[in-house]
């Protein structure tokens, strides 16, 4: 059930900005997908063309960072700009002013995701996964494609600083995280990182973050938009490919713990087929892409290990991610050789 006043609040915010004669075709319905935002479906009447569309409004955590909100409208309008299919930003509010919460109004795409993560709906997608490889692959070269230096000028504008806007905004997050909750154990993982970066690459490309099935949409084979840039990074490709071969592996699928094992041995497989259908495009340094996948796992458990230290504190529970932190810490042990205490 939507909250009513989330219904009319978003209705006085559109008229002040659009009109008076502004009223909804349909209201909001809750959608599936994002973890950490609530995000909305609905059509209005009486409003300019260019919202005239099916319209999608993302709704933040009422602690989210004012720069992590303009990251994203960021992101989605530069590569817009450049041809990717990602959805037109209308409005953004990255103050809780209107809604109580940070906000973005975008145009919502039309198209099916390439992989859906939800037991049991992944049953259904097993025939598509054959194929999921290639169709990732091209998908991440497409981003990849793109000239970097637009979204520099845009982070710049938006007061995102180059160290923030690079992979070094993820260890710098998950050091924050282990000062506020005593997480010492972690720090050996957080040392091998910060002393052993991969060379620095011969061109930094924009990267997604955040780049699976789930925010790809496709209709008929044929990409229709990419979705969800809240982890958009400035990195080497190597970085979004090591971010993804590490989350095949660890496979942080929901669902009964029967068919873990099976998740387990199919996500080893689409990791394997990814960085072979990567290949395609151009090599990337082995030791970048494992380096970046070993800091997929360590920031995700640091993230999970945070927010259940956070719960333990304060009484305050926050969504959970589906990563688990042991199954994390085996990975960085493959990849590093070195020992996280969870503890």
């Amino acid at each position: 059930m939507i909250d009513r006043s989330l219904h009319a609040d978003l209705l006085t915010y559109l008229r002040r900005a659009l009109g008076e004669g502004v009223t909804y075709r349909r209201p909001l319905r809750q959608m599936t997908g994002g973890f950490v935002t609530d995000v909305y479906a609905f059509d209005l009447e009486g409003a300019p063309s260019e919202w005239a569309g099916p319209l999608v409004l993302r709704i933040y955590p009422d602690d989210t960072e004012p720069s992590s909100v303009r990251r994203e409208q960021c992101a989605q309008e530069v590569v817009s700009a450049q041809g990717v299919p990602a959805p037109r930003v209308l409005a953004c509010d990255s103050t809780s002013a209107w809604l109580g919460r940070p906000f973005m109004v975008m145009e919502r795409l039309p198209g099916r995701p390439q992989m859906v993560v939800e037991f049991p709906r992944l049953l259904v997608e097993v025939p598509r996964l054959f194929s999921l490889p290639r169709r990732h692959a091209a998908a991440m070269h497409m981003v990849h494609a793109l000239d970097v230096a637009p979204l520099l000028r845009a982070f710049e504008a938006a007061g995102i600083d180059r160290r923030s806007a690079g992979p070094e905004r993820w260890l710098d997050s998950s050091e924050a995280m282990i000062t506020r909750w005593g997480l010492d154990g972690l720090r050996p993982g957080l040392d091998w990182l910060r002393s052993h970066p991969p060379p620095a690459p011969s061109r930094l490309t924009i990267c997604h973050g955040d780049l699976f099935g789930a925010n790809i949409l496709e209709d008929g084979g044929r990409v229709t938009g990419i979705v969800d840039w809240n982890l958009v990074t400035v990195a080497d490709p190597a970085f979004d490919v090591g971010r993804q071969i590490a989350a095949y592996d660890m496979s942080p699928v929901p669902g009964p713990s029967i068919i873990q094992p099976i998740a387990i041995g199919v996500g080893k497989l689409l990791a394997l087929g990814l960085q072979r259908e990567y290949s395609r495009f151009g090599e990337l340094s082995e030791e970048a892409v494992g380096y970046y996948g070993a800091m997929r796992a360590f920031t995700e458990l640091a993230f999970k290990i945070g927010l259940q230290a956070e719960a333990r504190a304060t009484g305050v529970v926050r969504r959970m991610p589906t990563w688990k932190p042991e199954q994390c810490a085996r990975y960085f042990r493959r990849r590093t050789g070195v020992s996280i205490d969870l503890e």
